[in-house]
């Protein structure tokens, strides 16, 4: 195989996947995670109110799925933990066969 015919099926190659993920091609949910075929609410606004000290960082509210509706879990003010950087939200996925929710966490 020349370069050039490398070249060539590599740019095709990265079209084709760009192409797949803009036209609505979403991936599977994770393994053991519950999906519902409904999007979550908008998020309510949420007064954060000051931080309790030095070093505490804003963890949004979201919504939980429980019982066959969605239920808003309020925000709060969380200490940063030593060796990590900052805080990844959780958020409502939606993939081929509905919506699943990711977890937040500290990356």
């Amino acid at each position: 195989m020349t370069k050039l015919t490398r070249r060539v099926l590599w740019g095709l190659g990265i079209a084709l996947l760009s192409t797949g993920v803009s036209s609505g091609c979403l991936p599977l949910p994770p393994a053991g995670v519950v999906v519902i075929e409904r999007g979550p609410p908008p998020p309510p606004r949420e007064p954060m109110g000051p931080p309790p000290g030095m070093g505490y960082v804003w963890i949004g509210g979201y919504w939980v799925w429980r019982a066959g509706d969605f239920y808003w879990t309020p925000g709060r003010w969380s200490p940063h933990p030593p060796g990590h950087r900052y805080w990844v939200p959780g958020r409502w996925v939606h993939t081929r066969r509905g919506w699943y929710f990711s977890e937040g966490h500290w990356d």
